[in-house]
C-alpha cells in the first residue's frame, strides 16, 4: 500500500515538472508605468542624469558567437595620462555612469566604457530581453578578454580595467583566465558573493541548482520579475541610499528608454554567479593576479559579502589595496560627488603605483 502511495506521488510529481517544462512562456509584456509616474520621471530624469561627453562615441564588439556589445569611448582635453576600461554592474548601462565618464576625463584618463551582454546597449540572450542569462560566466569574462585587447591594440601608456559589482566580479574573473594586456585592476564594490538574506547562502544555493538542473534555469528566480520601479515616489529613499537626485536615476531612465531594461535574475544566473564566485576566491586563483590591484568598497554594503573580498584583497591577492568609502553602500554611482572623488583618487594612486613598478 505505501509503495503504490509513494510510485503515485512521484508519477504525480513527474507529471508537474513536465507540463511546467512544456508550458510555452508567457510573451514578452514589459511593465508600463502610468502617465503620473512617466511625467514625473521625465522630470527628475531632465534634471539629475549627467549627459555623456560631448565627444563620447559609441561603437560595438562582436564576440565569437556573434553577439554584439555596445562600447563606448572618449579622450581627454590636453595630455593622455592613460587609459581607463569601465564595466558596469548588474543592470547598468553606460548612461547611468556619465558622470564617472567625466571624472576621469577630467583627471586626464581616455576612457572606454563597456555593456556587458545582457543589459545597457548590448544584445540580450533570451526571447525576454529583461532576462539575465549565460550559459557560463566565463562567456562574460570572454568578452572583456577580447574586448581589452583591441582596446590595448589601439591605446598606448598604462591600462587600467575598471568594474563595479556585477562588472567587478568580471572583471576580476577575466583577469584570473586570460593573460590580459592591463597594467592594474581596480575592484569596485566586486560582486565575488553575494547576500541572499533572508535567505541562507547555502539554501539559496540549492534552489537555484536545483532548478536549473530540473530545466528551469532560464525562468525567473523566486520573487523575481520583469522591471518595475522600486519606488514611485521619487522623494523617498530606496535601496541605494537616500542621495534623492540619484538613487532614481535607473528608473527613470528605464521607463524613457525601455530598450535599457533589465529585471529580475534568473535561476541560471544566480547560480553560475555563485559557482563563479566560489572559483574566483580560491587562493591559488587569486594569486595569479600580477599587477597592482585596488579593492574598492562601502563601509555600509549590504547587496555584496563584502568581508570575503576583502580578505581576498588582504590575504591572497599579492600586490592589492583596500579602500574603504565610508557611508557608502554599495551603488557607489548614487553616492555624493565627494564619494566618487575619493574613488578615483584611489584610481589616480594606483595609476602612480603602476608607473612607480615601472
Amino acid at each position: 500500500m505505501i509503495r503504490k502511495l509513494l510510485t503515485g506521488l512521484a508519477g504525480l510529481f513527474v507529471a508537474i515538472w513536465a507540463i511546467l517544462l512544456l508550458w510555452p512562456e508567457a510573451d514578452y509584456a514589459p511593465h508600463e508605468p502610468d502617465t503620473d509616474y512617466k511625467t514625473r520621471a521625465a522630470a527628475y530624469l531632465s534634471k539629475n542624469l549627467t549627459p555623456m561627453p560631448e565627444a563620447w562615441q559609441w561603437n560595438s564588439f562582436t564576440a565569437e558567437d556573434g553577439k554584439k556589445m555596445r562600447w563606448g569611448t572618449a579622450l581627454p582635453d590636453g595630455e593622455i595620462r592613460g587609459t581607463v576600461i569601465f564595466v558596469p554592474g548588474y543592470t547598468g548601462a553606460l548612461e547611468m555612469y556619465a558622470d564617472y565618464h567625466h571624472d576621469l576625463l577630467r583627471r586626464g584618463y581616455q576612457v572606454y566604457g563597456f555593456d556587458l551582454r545582457g543589459q545597457g546597449g548590448s544584445d540580450r540572450m533570451l526571447a525576454n530581453p529583461e532576462k539575465p542569462w549565460v550559459s557560463d560566466f566565463g562567456v562574460y569574462s570572454d568578452d572583456v578578454a577580447g574586448f581589452v585587447r583591441q582596446v590595448r591594440a589601439e591605446t598606448e601608456g598604462p591600462l587600467v580595467l575598471i568594474g563595479e559589482s556585477f562588472g567587478g566580479h568580471v572583471v576580476l574573473r577575466a583577469a584570473g583566465d586570460h593573460d590580459l594586456p592591463i597594467d592594474g585592476l581596480v575592484l569596485a564594490v566586486p560582486a565575488m558573493r553575494i547576500q541572499t538574506t533572508p535567505m541562507s547562502y547555502g539554501m539559496a544555493r540549492f534552489i537555484v541548482e536545483a532548478s536549473r538542473t530540473l530545466g528551469f534555469g532560464k525562468d525567473y528566480a523566486l520573487m523575481q520579475k520583469n522591471w518595475q520601479p522600486y519606488r514611485t515616489d521619487l522623494t523617498q529613499p530606496n535601496y541605494c541610499g537616500d542621495t534623492l537626485d540619484r538613487i532614481h536615476v535607473k528608473d527613470t531612465l528605464y521607463t524613457a528608454r525601455p530598450e535599457l531594461r533589465v529585471g529580475g535574475t534568473t535561476n541560471q544566473w544566480i547560480a553560475e554567479i555563485m559557482e563563479s564566485g566560489e572559483r574566483v576566491s580560491k587562493p591559488d586563483y587569486l594569486q595569479k593576479l600580477d599587477m597592482p590591484v585596488l579593492l574598492v568598497t562601502g563601509d555600509t554594503d549590504t547587496i555584496v559579502q563584502k568581508d570575503v573580498s576583502v580578505n581576498a584583497c588582504q590575504a591572497h591577492i599579492p600586490d592589492c589595496e583596500t579602500l574603504v568609502l565610508e557611508n557608502s553602500g554599495h551603488c557607489t554611482i548614487s553616492e555624493p560627488a565627494e564619494t566618487r572623488a575619493a574613488m578615483f583618487d584611489g584610481v589616480e594612486a594606483l595609476f602612480a603605483r603602476i608607473e612607480a613598478a615601472q
